[in-house]
């Protein structure tokens, strides 16, 4: 029987969907900063490293775990940053510390950096050299446009109940 190749829409949902979920996690936790001092009675200072860390990890290894995607195969260290940034964010929600939130947010951080550069090259790979103008502007459009959504969703949901719906997808 003759195995079907994956669809390249398929691997560009996915592409988009896994940097998404990166974005979205990032701003969420920057709007809720003082919810999260006040939660663990920390200081603003101590609290902000729950951002420096997760995007200090991001700086850090995003060039050397590109390089890991080249040698290994894309798809495989992209679902394993996806695993570590999965877990990660299910141990930020059960955290019971500022020290353990701080700790699993660098983890996920190490998650996003292994996710984020392979997800160019996995849409470029999906998609015949003819239509990778096209999967790149969706990859980039869908993002952007998603996470305008985003905002307007949880503007008219916070003013209207006083919470955030898509909180639940980070610490």
């Amino acid at each position: 029987m003759k195995q079907r190749p994956p669809s390249k829409w398929l691997a560009l949902f996915a592409a988009c969907f896994g940097l998404l979920m990166l974005y979205i996690d990032l701003f969420i936790v920057n709007i809720a900063l003082p919810t999260i001092g006040q939660d663990f009675h920390t200081p603003l200072s101590t609290v902000s490293w729950t951002i420096s860390g997760y995007v200090l990890m991001i700086g850090v290894l995003l060039m050397g775990i590109g390089r890991l995607g080249d040698l290994w195969e894309q798809r495989a260290v992209y679902l394993a940053g996806l695993m570590i940034f999965s877990g990660a964010s299910l141990a930020c929600g059960l955290a019971s510390t500022i020290e353990a939130l701080i700790v699993f947010r660098i983890i996920q951080g190490i998650g996003a950096a292994i996710m984020t550069p392979g997800t160019l090259a996995i849409i470029i790979r999906a998609f015949p050299p003819h239509e990778h103008g096209l999967a790149i502007g969706l990859y980039g459009g869908g993002i952007a446009n998603f996470m305008e959504i985003v905002e307007l969703i949880e503007e008219k949901q916070t003013s209207k109940w006083g919470l955030r719906p898509f909180s639940c997808l980070s610490c």
